[in-house]
């Protein structure tokens, strides 16, 4: 994209600033979740009978509540298009201001009309996406807004089929929960407006001090350049006294974005460093200036400090290993709507368990889950949704361009999160090919175009390729991280010993491994099986971690799947019962 860059230089501000109240902004959000109409298109026909238009007769449609997941009702147990459609009152405009719709997130492609008017359509199940409805919108009038989205899958489709003729090929293995997942919402903004901030704060860990670098996104929808100054403050969140602030001017052009980046030293006095057992928190104030309408965005970081060193892992200069568990977002009554009860109660096991760092999820991370994450102190290695592809699709121009496309919205939504200490470039792909050496070196290499501030990594099936060591040949040459899959304890310390001998100065984090509860011979066997491979795994100082394969049992249809429709590979059960095993860990 895009975009004009303008900096600014370092700026040291007095110990104590008192917050000035922020400037008022413009925006107001209207909540589109509740009441909505709904009706699964079972023959595909629902553009072609004119459902997206505001005139349709409802009449047969169901009531439901949004967010919602179809396929959670049995009525609906519905692979395919299903539509979604209610009535509101918009708010007055003002000159110059915009309505913008905002998704938390539609599984898994969308098209949204207003009042009739074709608005956009969307790819990808997991992030949040927007559309301007400005043009198709009836200020101070009854509006409908009608979705269509579509769960269902095919080879270019992420996650989707993989090309193959074996049964195997034709799914992946978690559940296609359809439906409007998140909230909807109305959001009215001035014609300039902020669109986002990425923080990156550095503590100085020999001074006690940090530099914080904020950048600030700024859009405007109208028809003439503007000039506009962006103030940013720090805080701790609640707080009255600022830690420290910086301002820029900026210039952006019409129907355009333009970036300002401030830098902003703090002084010890105010630097509380987050970590696993303090996971302190800080606020960044962005605010554009009141000519044409002020508007603001406050954005959450932490201050921490990630690094690898001598095949260790570092935070904030120690080092540091943890176990952890693979958590499919999935639940019985909720499905992936990823509710913040369920959420709660499972990342609280996972640390009462001294559970703490994970390649948590195949897909991109709720906001719920990493907000969780950040508040009570967890490290996360989040991942785009990259499953098992073979070189085919792996070098497939319309798949490199999902993928990127679904990459980016998770990292530029989730980037400022100090849980996340890594990114993933997808797991089990055939990454000792040709094809997969090139999506890892490519991909990691885009996404540290995005963000180069934290690590790179991919997961592996096993140690793969030991005899392939030239960077042309090997994924492992191109990350940070070595994480393979190991499941069973009699090659684990061989492939672990395996990868160290190749690549001395890189970590291993064994990112999957377990036994699966319906499999075992008993719960106790399978309990002394997981305390057998945490035995070997801590004899290796270079290995940073390990997590557990999985934390539930999740809803499947892939092959070896349960009759009863779930895969027990949990650590606790669909209903969050534990196992035997759980308290083993």
């Amino acid at each position: 994209m895009a975009m004009n860059r303008l900096r600014v230089g370092l700026i040291l501000w007095p110990a104590a600033l008192l917050l000035a109240a922020p400037q008022p902004s413009q925006r107001s959000r209207m909540d589109l979740s509740g009441p909505w109409l709904f009706f699964p298109d079972y023959p595909g026909r629902g553009e072609a009978n004119g459902w997206h238009k505001p005139d349709a007769n409802p009449a047969g449609w169901d009531t439901v509540e949004v967010p919602h997941i179809w396929n959670l009702e049995p009525r609906y147990e519905h692979t395919g298009a299903a539509w979604y459609r209610r009535g509101f009152r918009a708010p007055a405009l003002k000159p110059g201001e915009r309505a913008r719709l905002l998704f938390g997130a539609v599984f898994y492609k969308s098209k949204v009309w207003l009042n009739g008017t074709l608005l956009g359509e969307h790819e990808g199940g997991y992030t949040a996406f927007e559309f301007d409805a400005t043009r198709a919108i009836q200020p101070g009038g009854e509006n409908v807004l009608v979705v269509m989205a579509d769960n269902s899958w095919n080879t270019e489709t992420i996650p989707g089929s993989r090309v193959g003729g074996s049964p195997r090929d034709l799914t992946y293995p978690w559940w296609n929960w359809g439906g409007i997942k998140k909230p909807v919402y109305l959001e009215i903004t001035p014609e300039i407006y902020i669109e986002n901030q990425k923080i990156v704060a550095t503590p100085d860990l020999a001074a006690g001090a940090a530099d914080v670098k904020v950048r600030v996104w700024v859009r405007n929808a109208g028809p003439v350049a503007k000039s506009r100054r962006v103030r940013v403050r720090l805080r701790r969140p609640g707080a009255w006294n600022e830690a420290g602030r910086a301002e820029a001017a900026i210039r952006v052009g019409p129907g355009s974005q333009a970036m300002a980046e401030v830098a902003i030293r703090l002084d010890p006095a105010h630097v509380a460093l987050w970590d696993i057992d303090r996971p302190n928190l800080y606020e960044s104030l962005a605010e554009l200036d009141e000519e044409g309408g002020a508007d603001s965005n406050l954005a959450r970081f932490g201050i921490r400090k990630i690094e690898i060193r001598d095949a260790k892992l570092l935070l904030n200069g120690e080092p540091v290993s943890f176990g952890g568990a693979n958590r499919s977002a999935d639940h019985p009554k909720y499905g992936s709507m990823e509710n913040a009860e369920v959420v709660g109660q499972d990342m609280a096991m996972m640390k009462e368990a001294n559970m703490g760092m994970a390649r948590i999820l195949h897909y991109p991370c709720s906001q719920t889950l990493l907000d969780w994450a950040d508040e009570h102190g967890f490290l996360i290695i989040a991942e785009a949704g990259n499953w098992g592809l073979p070189p085919e699709q792996l070098d497939s121009e319309a798949i490199r361009g999902k993928w990127k496309q679904q990459a980016r919205e998770m990292i530029e939504q989730s980037w400022n999160h100090p849980a996340i200490i890594a990114w993933s470039a997808g797991n089990e792909y055939q990454s000792d090919t040709p094809a997969g050496v090139r999506w890892t070196r490519d991909m990691t290499g885009f996404m540290r175009g995005l963000d180069d501030s934290r690590l790179m990594t991919f997961i592996s099936l096993g140690g793969k390729a030991f005899s392939k060591v030239k960077p042309e040949e090997n994924s492992y040459h191109y990350v940070d991280i070595l994480c393979p899959n190991i499941y069973g304890n009699g090659g684990l310390a061989r492939e672990i010993e395996a990868l160290h001998a190749i690549w001395p100065d890189k970590p291993v984090f064994v990112s999957e491994f377990g036994w699966r509860a319906d499999a075992a011979p008993s719960e106790r066997w399978r309990s002394e099986q997981f305390a057998e491979a945490m035995r070997i795994l801590r004899k290796y100082p270079f290995v940073i971690g390990a997590s557990v394969w999985s934390w539930n049992d999740y809803k499947s249809r892939h092959l070896g799947t349960n009759p009863d429709g779930y895969r027990h590979w949990g650590l606790v059960t669909a209903d969050r019962a534990p196992r035997g095993a759980y308290w083993t860990l």
